[in-house]
């Protein structure tokens, strides 16, 4: 049971290794900025802000009945 950690712990470190080494090359090409195009986080971080509250409070509640006990 004791060897089951580090192999674990390898097998992902090798996995990352190889996807970082997977990664295609080449020079990127020159930007062409055209104004301020928005990324899909600029338009739905309200969704990530909504999402943290409730878990946080999801959490604080969990261990509060949890130190209760």
């Amino acid at each position: 049971m004791r060897i089951k950690k580090p192999i674990l712990s390898i097998f992902f470190f090798l996995l990352g290794l190889a996807t970082t080494f997977a990664q295609g090359g080449g020079p990127p090409s020159p930007p062409d900025f055209e104004g301020d195009i928005p990324v899909p986080i600029d338009d739905h971080v309200w969704v990530l802000i909504v999402v943290a509250i409730v878990v946080g409070v999801f959490i604080l509640k969990f261990q509060k009945t949890q130190t209760s006990k």
